[in-house]
């Protein structure tokens, strides 16, 4: 499953478009990592190795 994040008016982090928003990435990250995604048919996912497109895209 890929979810995208993205920054809001206010400069927060948002995964997908339902989730609420963080300050950080690094907080977004500590936050699903413990907690289940809020998306419906994915109640038993948490990430568990963030990936950077910006990184895989290099390789």
């Amino acid at each position: 499953m890929h979810m995208r994040i993205q920054k809001n008016d206010g400069g927060q982090y948002i995964l997908g478009q339902f989730s609420r928003p963080f300050d950080s990435i690094p907080e977004m990250i500590r936050h699903f990592c413990l907690n289940r995604l809020p998306i419906r048919g994915a109640e038993h996912m948490v990430l568990l190795e963030p990936k950077s497109i910006k990184r895989e895209m290099a390789e």
